[in-house]
């Protein structure tokens, strides 16, 4: 890389290229500007920069910031490196590479839109390490940064700063940041862009967890329409490919959660083929637990294959040892199959296992699991460890925000009670606190909800 100010690199290229200063600046500027230029006494505009490096023979980044092509391709090496890293689940690895290059002057100054991606890529990063609060900082001063010069990148930073908020279990704001960065797109007259669709995937998700059934419905049958429509995923086949499988995978669960089996089914299979054309491009192109959530939507057979491959997820994931919860996540998904393909025992089993791992602060995951754990126990007719179970499941969803889900877990609490044949009072009370977390009654004046 060689170091030094604009005016002395053009200096140096001009006389090594043979030129005398009015002849570099003909037709477009004077000798004397030229002058000015290698002094240091002038600070030429970008579209001067770009007419003084092509007579140059290099490019604007070396001119303006002494980046050459080859220190350029080994800082974009650099990147990508610590963007596989975080893909990976390396985030300690990945925060230490992109730290790195984020405090590097010369991409800083040199190459702004790589800089920009490690940006997104340290907030990242952050979010992994839990370090959330941190990430959400450095996202909306990166949002700050592109707004108005770079849309794509803008809208890359908002389905970022979505996903972050969803993590931190902060719905409410997820969905506040994706319609805010919808509006903007549409008043910009922005295209459907990938990124785009993929917030408008981050505001189904959050609405699908805030129990909003008929908004996330609604806004399913709409992504659907915008990725069949050929909008949303620039020019290349692959970038159509991953558009169609985002939104079909999302929106087949929301149409399942609805009660359209049929259309969940055919969303399904339309995910699983857009999922094939990813195939020899991105090995990634599906999560194991998604792929997984889809195939059994196709009957026996499919959830079959869904066991088998959760089965070789979690061989890979016990090999790394460092990736615990997303261990977990495999393994309630693998729960909730076998609870499907009537296997109560196993899938009680592997419920346990799944808890042990995500243990933790109430999280979504671990309230499933135990979901998973408690439904088990009532087919196998261990009622009252199921309840105890189903409130723990309850109780976890309703601590880490999740309302309207816990909601639901109530009533099946409510519903577990029942079968036991007594517990009148109990039941009546679990009832009545589901409807309360909805809005729909009072809390009951009674000591307490139901007991665990």
């Amino acid at each position: 890389m060689h170091h030094g100010s604009l005016g002395r690199r053009v200096l140096e290229l001009r006389i090594r290229s043979g030129l005398s200063q009015t002849q570099l600046a003909a037709p477009e500027f004077s000798g004397s500007y030229i002058s000015l230029i290698e002094s240091g006494k002038r600070q030429p505009a970008q579209r001067t920069i770009a007419i003084l490096a092509r007579k140059l023979g290099c490019t604007s980044e070396y001119l303006e910031h002494g980046l050459t092509d080859k220190s350029l391709a080994a800082l974009t090496d650099r990147l990508r490196r610590a963007e596989a890293a975080l893909a990976d689940g390396s985030a300690a690895d990945a925060l230490a590479r992109f730290s790195e290059l984020v405090a590097t002057p010369a991409l800083r100054a040199g190459a702004p839109r790589l800089h920009q991606r490690a940006r997104r890529g340290h907030a990242m990063s952050l979010e992994a390490r839990g370090r959330a609060e941190e990430a959400v900082q450095e996202l909306e001063r990166a949002a700050q940064t592109v707004k108005g010069l770079d849309w794509d990148e803008w809208a890359a930073v908002q389905e970022c700063l979505c996903r972050c908020h969803r993590r931190r279990g902060d719905l409410v704001e997820a969905v506040a940041v994706a319609d805010r960065a919808l509006a903007c797109l549409h008043l910009e007259e922005r295209p459907a862009t990938d990124a785009a669709i993929r917030i408008g995937v981050h505001l189904l998700e959050a609405h699908r967890s805030l129990g909003d059934a008929f908004t996330a419905r609604r806004l399913a049958g709409r992504l659907v329409r915008t990725v069949e429509s050929g909008a949303g995923a620039g020019a290349g086949a692959g970038a159509r490919a991953r558009a169609r499988l985002t939104v079909y995978a999302h929106a087949a669960a929301v149409f399942e959660e609805h009660g359209d089996h049929a259309t969940a089914v055919t969303l399904a299979e339309r995910a699983m083929a857009a999922a094939a054309e990813q195939e020899t491009g991105r090995a990634d192109a599906l999560d194991a637990v998604e792929r997984a959530g889809l195939l059994t939507l196709l009957g026996r057979p499919g959830a079959e294959r869904a066991r088998l491959l959760l089965c070789a997820r979690e061989r890979e994931l016990a090999r790394a040892g460092d990736r615990p919860r997303a261990l977990g996540v495999c393994v309630a998904e693998r729960a909730r199959i076998e609870l499907a393909m009537g296997c109560p025992a196993e899938a009680v089993a592997q419920a346990r296992r799944a808890h042990t791992l995500l243990a933790g602060p109430p999280s979504r995951a671990a309230a499933r699991a135990l979901a998973v754990l408690g439904h088990g126990l009532v087919q196998l007719d261990r009622l009252p460890a199921a309840i105890e179970t189903l409130t723990r499941g309850a109780e976890c969803l309703e601590h880490a925000g999740y309302v309207r889900q816990a909601a639901r877990a109530w009533y099946d609490v409510a519903e577990a009670i029942g079968r036991t044949g007594g517990g009148h009072r109990r039941r009546a009370l679990a009832y009545r606190h589901a409807l309360a977390l909805i809005g729909l009654a009072a809390e009951p004046a009674l000591p307490n909800p139901p007991p665990r």
